[in-house]
């Protein structure tokens, strides 16, 4: 399935049209699982990195173990709640492991790679989440409430910042921010054009989310946990949520999609399942690939390659083993049946 997230909405509009989504029940039923684990746990936490706690570098403070993911761990955990509620038996690095969760995957150009790696292998979890998923499939992001990366004052536990990192109520969905040619922009923010980001916007948008939540027989139970567990006053919060609310039909977002088949920079010829979502949705634009080897045999040139040609090509590689595991094509050599497309430079 493709999503075009382009167009101005109301919040109220877009979160009609983002809320099937939401695995809301398992949400519900995954926030009070989490809070049971959470309410009388003291070891094995993964919070989000920052400068004091580095990515992957496995940390012990008090006999207590920490562990920093990026984007993966948080990602990972809500992916697995498509398909059935959270339920942390022993603790949550079991948890982990015993559902193959990810956590990120130990760079050699970024980092300490030798201390990440040590630390994988120790704990026994595994690295990058493949493409797919709500993130991959339907070109959204998760975006906190509570800023899961911020400096947290000197009296933040790391218990609570594991709660706000991973906590199920803390995340809503947006369009993919703007990346070079991918992603999606709020063309008419003033303060960022991620409107995941917007401190405003989250107010609202979260409003409209926990509005479905308490909806649920469970859901008020549910948000409770959650406040109790980020330290947010659950009172205020109703308060701030009935406001935001109304807000909701009155607040505008206008998101705009780059121009992701425009033009494509690769050192070697290659296609991707998001190149093909693109094409399908978008019959008037063309792929356009340019090519700039650091080494192997693909000449240097670029790729001008008509929609419905460009179209046709992938399908023919789209059952291949390789796309079925990494949802691309790639090739160091002009392939035959596009030579025609291609001109050297």
């Amino acid at each position: 399935m493709y999503i075009d997230w382009s167009g101005k909405y109301s919040i109220y509009e877009y979160h009609n049209k983002v809320k099937e989504y939401y695995p809301l029940r398992n949400i519900v039923n995954s926030q009070i699982n989490f809070y049971k684990w959470w309410k009388n746990s003291n070891n094995n936490y993964i919070i989000r990195k920052n400068k004091d706690y580095p990515f992957l570098e496995l940390r012990e403070e008090n006999k207590t173990n920490i562990i920093a993911s990026d984007n993966e761990a948080c990602a990972s955990f809500y992916q697995f709640m498509y398909d059935k509620p959270i339920s942390i038996k022993s603790d949550l690095y079991s948890f982990f492991r015993e559902n193959q969760l990810k956590v990120g995957f130990p760079s050699a150009k970024k980092g300490n790679y030798e201390a990440q790696k040590a630390s994988v292998n120790k704990l026994g979890f595994k690295g990058s989440m493949l493409e797919g998923g709500v993130r991959g499939d339907f070109d959204l992001k998760l975006s906190h409430y509570l800023d899961a990366g911020q400096n947290f004052g000197l009296n933040t536990t790391i218990k609570t910042k594991c709660a706000i990192y991973l906590s199920p109520l803390n995340i809503f969905l947006t369009p993919k921010p703007q990346k070079g040619r991918k992603g999606y922009k709020n063309v008419n923010s003033s303060f960022n054009e991620d409107v995941g980001e917007d401190p405003y916007l989250k107010d609202v948008f979260h409003s409209l989310l926990i509005n479905d939540v308490f909806k649920l027989n469970n859901g008020r139970e549910a948000y409770k946990n959650y406040c109790e567990m980020c330290e947010l006053d659950f009172d205020n919060q109703l308060k701030i949520i009935e406001d935001s609310k109304k807000n909701s039909f009155t607040t505008y977002i206008n998101i705009e999609k780059s121009s992701e088949a425009g033009l494509k920079v690769h050192t070697r010829f290659k296609v991707t399942e998001s190149n093909y979502k693109f094409l399908k949705s978008n019959n008037d634009k063309d792929l356009i690939i340019e090519v700039i080897p650091k080494k192997g045999k693909h000449p240097r040139g670029t790729y001008e390659i008509p929609n419905i040609d460009a179209l046709r090509f992938i399908d023919s590689k789209r059952s291949s083993f390789n796309w079925e595991k990494n949802k691309n094509f790639h090739q160091d050599a002009v392939p035959k049946d596009l030579r025609k497309f291609f001109t050297y430079k």
